[in-house]
């Protein structure tokens, strides 16, 4: 019988799976870069959780740093109001001996001034 000529079918043949090669190349070229992108968003994520990380870690010693401020603002005011009430009651016995001491010199002055009349009265007795 009579041969088929399969030389055409081969070559075609040939061209399908050279075309199915490229094809699958494409394919996997766009895996690859599906994959390179998915490395390179994962990459920034990472980037950004660890940036966001640092952010909160640096809120949290802030308002550490804020509560410790507080704190001492606190301590200074109460010991300031102390302070002010020491001046206080420093004045008010500054000024309790000022009258303590005008007291004593207007009785100093009335013994005087009665020792200067019996000196006097004296005087005036001696001379008769």
């Amino acid at each position: 019988m009579g041969e088929i000529d399969t030389k055409s079918i081969e070559s075609v043949q040939a061209a399908l799976s050279l075309f199915g090669q490229k094809n699958d190349q494409r394919k996997h070229m766009s895996i690859s870069t599906t994959e390179v992108q998915f490395t390179k968003f994962n990459e920034e994520l990472c980037n950004a959780k660890a940036e966001l990380s640092a952010a909160e870690e640096s809120k949290v010693s802030a308002m550490k740093e804020v509560e410790l401020m507080a704190t001492t603002v606190d301590m200074e005011k109460e010991k300031t109001e102390e302070l002010l009430r020491c001046v206080s009651e420093f004045n008010d016995v500054v000024l309790l001996s000022k009258v303590a001491a005008i007291e004593a010199e207007n009785k100093y002055s009335i013994i005087l001034s009665e020792k200067e009349k019996e000196l006097r009265v004296a005087a005036v007795h001696a001379q008769e």
